[in-house]
């Protein structure tokens, strides 16, 4: 159970990711693999979690256009744990970081020997809105130990078929210790958003020390105005013949900071057929920290399927829009309950997006 433990002191997000989380910063648990998360992030994020292996742990993470500040750690049932603190900065869309791990425990035979501070340094960048790569050195202080890793991440790419958003990732770690061959551990995790505003997750683990997993999860998302509040579930393990399957959940609030939305009003019309559709008021709202070069709002279902489209070069528009409920050729696109993915980049290289409940639309009865 120790060795378990010691592989899997993470939240329920890169649980269910297979740790393929180089290149990710969605929750405060990604700075314990890169240290320029924190300025990968554009909320504050405040978060916990809790695992049946006997550990849980949490942190904090404030990002800055000039310092982000991110510390997190976890502690487990014999008091053994680790305490992660990192500064990084954002340079044009280019993430820097730079921070130490730091041990601890209660035996005091660790204390004089293995439990030794080290420091790890990282950086990250996005190639395009969807596209970002990752790479980490730990131990940076002990040359014998050195372990580098790089990961990708693919990230709310709409599928062309079924209409939903998909992440992927992928982690490859090197050690490059002096004492023990190198070896390669791979990772690999995939998300998809079969509708709003749940999320499913699968991944993919390879650790000689522990061997092939195949851990899963899911999510949820609750976004109101500024404040995101999204839950967490992994389990370590799906496989069938598993004995050691582990349950951990998590919860994370992302607030202040930089950020995009947008409000409607009224929250629920009724269209009735073959006459004026009613409309719903669209306003745009977002807190950034420089000018927009570009910016998308997509209107969908449920399922992520986009019925309408709206974009610009420059700052979404002050003014507010109406929408009629009509696709792109002007169709009544039908009852229901409608989404909207907002998403802008700005001058800087950031990329801003937001996804959350547009209006219900109910079919009202003709001549009432």
């Amino acid at each position: 159970m120790i060795n378990l433990i010691l592989n899997l002191s993470f939240g329920p997000h890169p649980i269910s990711m297979g740790n393929a989380y180089n290149a990710y910063a969605e929750r405060v648990d990604g700075i314990f693999f890169n240290p320029s998360a924190a300025s990968m992030a554009s909320r504050v994020m405040l978060g916990g979690f809790y695992s049946q292996a006997g550990y849980y742990g949490g942190g904090l993470v404030i990002p800055n256009r000039f310092v982000a500040i991110g510390v997190a750690g976890y502690l487990d049932s014999t008091k053994n744990g680790m305490i992660y603190g990192v500064l990084s900065r954002n340079f044009s869309g280019f993430n820097i970081g730079f921070g130490v791990q730091y041990p601890f425990s209660q035996d005091t035979a660790k204390k004089d020997t293995t439990l030794k501070p080290h420091f790890y340094g990282g950086f990250s960048f996005y190639f395009s809105e969807y596209f970002m790569f990752g790479f980490t050195a730990e131990n940076i202080d002990t040359p014998n130990a050195l372990k580098l890793k790089f990961g990708i991440q693919v990230a709310n790419y709409p599928l062309p078929v079924i209409g939903r958003s998909l992440t992927f990732t992928m982690d490859l770690n090197t050690t490059m210790a002096r004492e023990e061959k190198s070896r390669d551990l791979a990772a690999l995790g995939i998300e998809l958003a079969p509708f709003y505003p749940l999320f499913l997750r699968i991944g993919y683990n390879y650790n000689p020390d522990i061997g092939h997993r195949l851990p899963a999860g899911l999510g949820i998302l609750y976004v109101y105005n500024t404040v995101d509040i999204l839950g967490d579930l992994s389990v370590n393990d799906i496989k069938a013949e598993s004995k050691d399957k582990v349950y951990t959940f998590g919860l994370t609030v992302k607030f202040f900071g930089h950020t995009v939305w947008a409000e409607s009003s009224p929250k629920i019309i009724e269209v009735i057929p073959e006459s004026e559709a009613s409309v719903t008021k669209i306003c745009f709202r977002y807190i950034l920290p420089s000018k927009v070069t570009r910016w998308t709002f997509n209107i969908t279902n449920r399922w992520g399927k986009i019925y309408k489209t709206y974009w610009g070069d420059d700052n979404p528009p002050s003014e507010c829009i109406y929408w009629h409920v009509v696709d792109e050729e002007g169709k009544y696109t039908g009852p229901g309950v409608y989404y909207y993915d907002f998403i802008v980049r700005t001058e800087d290289g950031r990329i801003y997006k937001r996804r959350g409940g547009l209006v219900n639309v109910k079919k009202g009865v003709k001549g009432i």
